[in-house]
């Protein structure tokens, strides 16, 4: 079920390593991930991208945001009952 599980993607990076300047920054190779989880998860579970750095104060909110939206549906489903 799409309310139950979404994917979001730090465009910018998913860790310390990899965020611009430090050694892992690989742009290219972030992108390439990006398009194969695509390519797996795409029309199964809803993916959605933000285009900041997974340790941005914006991703988090992003987040947090979707993450509120999936609680506030799933007990609204719920509350409905069968």
């Amino acid at each position: 079920d799409p309310n139950y599980c979404k994917v979001l993607i730090p465009l910018h990076g998913c860790s310390e390593a990899d965020k611009e300047g430090a050694p892992l920054f690989d742009p290219e190779l972030n992108a390439l991930f990006v398009q194969i989880l695509k390519n797996r998860l795409g029309g199964i579970i809803e993916i959605k991208e933000a285009p900041y750095h997974i340790n941005d104060p914006a991703f988090a909110r992003v987040a947090a945001e979707i993450l509120h939206n999936m609680i506030t549906i799933t007990s609204t489903l719920q509350a409905s009952g069968p």
